[in-house]
């Protein structure tokens, strides 16, 4: 498995951060910055806290609040008063958050292999949200192919779950966006065709469909055509203009209630301008 003890990572990456001699910064008085009186602003604050997205501030934001702050800043002042002694520093745990960029992807497109093979649908979907993470790091996404990746993210889809479909297309979608490179390297691997026929069969009839596959499967197709002129050039060869066009006076009939297909309309919308 990926997460090895996520647990133990974000303690000890937390207490690394309070305890390095180097870079301990605190305010005049011990625990500055680090609590917040009685507590009473903590509520607030964590509401109003927007969720982060990359694994490691996760990770981060996890160890701060399970740890106990008063605790660390009272050892973090003793450190700078030299009448204490850092901590030592985990090296496994820092080798396995700060490793080299690639490996850690290369691990992420295992596992989404691995759970394909195994057929273990749920760790499948897990895997692919980790994967879209990482590719969140242009340099990450450029990398993908080195690893199997994109033939893996196309194969996946045809998938027959709708739920790894989704996945698969947000992983593309967040793969080539302003990504010239990895834009015509996937339109070589041939997945416009496969882009396209979700919206073909959904032109033609919005019974049965999932809003919120089409929304996604929108996503990755604007994603690969922007300002891609290979990838528009495809596009119009495919008759791509006239499948947006037949989709976006396509009448969802009684599923028009469902506040999904408005998501799809506004996409469609976007796309087409």
């Amino acid at each position: 498995m990926l997460h090895r003890g996520p647990a133990r990572w974000a303690v000890v990456f937390a207490l690394v951060l309070v305890a390095s001699q180097a870079q301990i910064v605190l305010e005049d008085e011990p625990g500055a910055g680090l609590e917040d009186g009685d507590g009473g602003g903590d509520a607030a604050g964590a509401a109003e806290r927007k969720e982060a997205t990359d694994p490691m501030t996760r990770m981060l934001q996890w160890g701060m609040e399970n740890s106990n702050l008063e605790e660390m800043a009272r050892k973090a002042q003793l450190v700078r008063e030299g009448k204490m002694a850092p901590q030592p520093v985990d090296r496994e745990a820092m080798e396995y958050l700060f490793g080299d960029k690639a490996k850690f992807l290369e691990m992420c497109v295992a596992r989404v292999r691995d759970a394909e093979k195994a057929g273990e649908e749920g760790e499948l979907v897990a895997s692919l949200e980790d994967l879209e993470e990482q590719v969140t790091d242009i340099d990450n996404a450029g990398d993908l192919d080195h690893w199997g990746g994109v033939d893996l993210i196309i194969r996946l889809l045809g998938h027959r779950l709708p739920k790894v479909q989704q996945a698969a297309l947000w992983v593309l979608g967040t793969t080539v966006q302003s990504h010239p490179k990895m834009q015509e390297l996937v339109l070589s691997r041939g997945a416009l065709p496969k882009l396209l026929d979700p919206l073909r069969r959904a032109a033609k009839s919005l019974k049965g469909q999932d809003p919120r596959l089409l929304a996604k499967n929108l996503y990755a197709l604007s994603s690969l055509l922007r300002s891609c002129v290979p990838c528009m050039e495809g596009f119009g060869k495919l008759k791509g203009p006239e499948v947006v066009a037949q989709l976006l006076a396509t009448e969802a009939g009684e599923e028009r209630t469902d506040g999904g297909w408005t998501a799809v309309k506004r996409k469609v919308v976007a796309l087409v301008g």
